[in-house]
């Protein structure tokens, strides 16, 4: 049940995210499933127990960013980041589903703070 849940999440924040890129331009989902994959490729993904490097390297390059449109330009970035991660994780290990749930759960708080 929670890997359909977690699913479910992710393809509706993937449509939120993409659809209105694509809903202008006239592309097909498939053509947004293919720039996803070819834009955001990440190599180090939640389930790696290296990955808290990534995540204190992102703490640190956010605080030393004094810009506000920069540092929204970098919360865009990582959200950026944490849609390929959680798209990685279910085609490439579905079964990982802490790891799944925790890009969904990143890439929704930083498209929160991204609105308000």
């Amino acid at each position: 049940m929670k890997k359909i849940l977690s699913l479910c999440v992710f393809c509706v924040l993937a449509g939120v995210a993409v659809f209105p890129i694509f809903a202008a331009s006239g592309k097909t989902s498939s053509a947004a499933m293919a720039l996803l994959e070819e834009s955001v490729n990440p190599t180090l993904l939640p389930s790696n127990p290296f990955y808290f490097l990534r995540a204190f390297r992102r703490v640190i390059q956010k605080t030393f960013t004094r810009d506000l449109i920069k540092r929204a330009e970098l919360d865009l970035q990582f959200a950026d980041e944490h849609l390929g991660e959680g798209y990685k994780l279910i085609t490439t290990s579905p079964e990982n589903i802490d790891s799944i749930n925790y890009a969904i759960e990143e890439y929704a708080v930083l498209q929160a703070s991204l609105r308000g």
